[in-house]
């Protein structure tokens, strides 16, 4: 087993987005967080971005939040918009607290100030939604490495410094090709290619029996989405992935290779994943995926179901482990809410 010291086993956040208070307990190494609609999952692993260096946490959550088009027409002045679904009245200062345990036992406790310099605006985008702006005089680095995969993020720029850390390595290429091949069988090899000297890089795709090259943007969602998710899982090497609506842009006959080699590879790479979706299929090939091709990850697999209360509009997070969450399945129960 290799290093999983900073890997969960519990978390908790305070006065963060629509969460007063939340918590999720007994975390594994796999964790498919599912609930309604609106019950917060995308909130959890942005809240899951926090790291000890406060500017660095900041910055993921700006991009993050930049993914969903929530950060306003120029964020790269160094605005940052903060959103709360709950009605917080800000005099002098506000804290977002989180509370992290270690798989090591080590526990980490976070605390953001903001004073009174915050100033809230309405966005239409919800009528209960704040939000507040503050400056931070060192911007935006969008080079730093956000751990979080939004459910529409297609081909882009980034892939191609995604893979320019990977090709370095034979052995690293070469597995992450082998990874590829359950999506797109024929492939052969990727390479970065710039036709002209002042032009950007982008990916070429190799095919077996096919002379000309393809560029990689020409192929489906599903390859550039297995593609994204296993260039990630290597670089947070020994870290955690936060995955939204993992099973957007795959073929649900694919689901469950598509399983198969994610998981697998976050094992070799000691990633701990947490991954939403409301996808009743995906959610059943995870358990077939595991139950009868990986076996021994079953110790290390957790449903967490969220739940929202009709009175206090209050969520609670449910974990079950692996034979809870199989029970569950077979019998028929609703597992996603």
């Amino acid at each position: 087993m290799g290093d999983t010291s900073k890997h969960l086993t519990s978390f908790k956040v305070e006065n963060f987005k629509r969460f007063e208070s939340f918590e999720m307990k007994d975390l594994g190494q796999f964790n498919l967080i599912v609930g309604d609609n609106n019950v917060g999952k995308t909130s959890v692993l942005e809240a899951l971005l926090v790291c000890p260096e406060s500017w660095i946490f900041l910055n993921r959550l700006h991009v993050a939040l930049d993914f969903r088009n929530f950060t306003g027409n120029n964020p790269k002045q160094g605005d940052l918009e903060f959103y709360s679904n709950r009605n917080v009245h800000i005099s002098e200062r506000y804290t977002v607290s989180f509370n992290s345990t270690f798989s090591d036992g080590t526990e980490q406790i976070n605390a953001l100030e903001f004073e009174q310099r915050i100033r809230f605006i309405t966005k239409g985008f919800s009528d209960q939604s704040k939000t507040y702006t503050f400056y931070d005089q060192t911007g935006i680095n969008y080079n730093l490495n956000t751990p979080f995969v939004p459910f529409y993020n297609g081909h882009d720029s980034d892939l191609t410094n995604f893979y320019s850390k990977l090709q370095n390595s034979k052995t690293l290429k070469r597995n992450f090709i082998k990874s590829l091949n359950t999506i797109v069988p024929d492939l052969e090899e990727i390479e970065l290619s710039s036709p002209f000297f002042d032009s950007k890089p982008y990916l070429i795709v190799y095919q077996k029996h096919i002379e000309t090259t393809l560029p990689l943007a020409m192929f489906g969602d599903g390859t550039i989405k297995l593609f994204r998710l296993l260039a990630e899982i290597v670089i947070n090497r020994g870290n955690r992935l936060m995955i939204d609506e993992i099973d957007t842009g795959i073929y649900f006959k694919r689901f469950k290779n598509f399983w198969k080699v994610i998981l697998q590879t976050a094992k070799d790479n000691d990633v701990q994943l947490f991954m939403t979706t409301h996808n009743e299929e995906c959610i059943r090939y995870f358990k077939e995926v595991i139950d009868e091709d990986l076996p021994e990850f079953k110790k290390d697999v957790r449903n967490i179901t969220l739940v929202e209360n009709a009175k206090t509009k209050e969520v609670t997070a449910h974990t079950y482990d692996f034979e809870q969450f199989e029970h569950a399945i077979n019998v028929g129960n609703e597992v996603r809410a």
